[in-house]
């Protein structure tokens, strides 16, 4: 009788156990990211936004191409539109610090530049520039 009873409190936990377990995942199942909604919808600014967040990865290629197929576009001008807006804005501010090499600003800008394109060595040396020019910058 006393294996009875603890198989049944042992049934009776696992289950009350199991429970919020499962509730909880057919509730999560069910809450679809909207940037996959956006993208299944063929959403042209959702799908750009997706792709400018997968650009560092390998299947990158593969899914901005199978895009482009969809909206019969280059969406790669949108996708890198702030790389070739950040790499001008580099170009220019590295002329002017041509005319100004001791300028604080303009070191700290293409510090900040650099950092967006991922380019740390660049970004230190600007940085460690613009410290040199004034002490308080961080």
């Amino acid at each position: 009788m006393a294996k009875k009873s603890n198989l049944k409190i042992s049934f009776l936990l696992g289950v009350a156990l199991l429970t919020p377990f499962l509730l909880a995942n057919i509730f999560f199942s069910q809450k679809i990211s909207p940037l996959f909604v956006g993208v299944s919808n063929e959403n042209e600014p959702t799908t750009v936004y997706f792709l400018k967040k997968i650009k560092t990865l390998p299947i990158f290629s593969t899914v901005i191409k199978l895009s482009e197929n969809v909206f019969n576009k280059n969406l790669k001008s949108q996708v890198f539109s702030e790389d070739v807006q950040r790499k001008a804005e580099i170009k220019k501010y590295e002329r002017l610090l041509i005319k100004n090499p001791s300028s604080r600003d303009i070191l700290y800008r293409l510090y900040q530049l650099y950092l967006a394109d991922n380019n740390q060595n660049k970004a230190n040396e600007y940085l460690n520039r613009a410290k040199a020019v004034d002490p308080n910058v961080r």
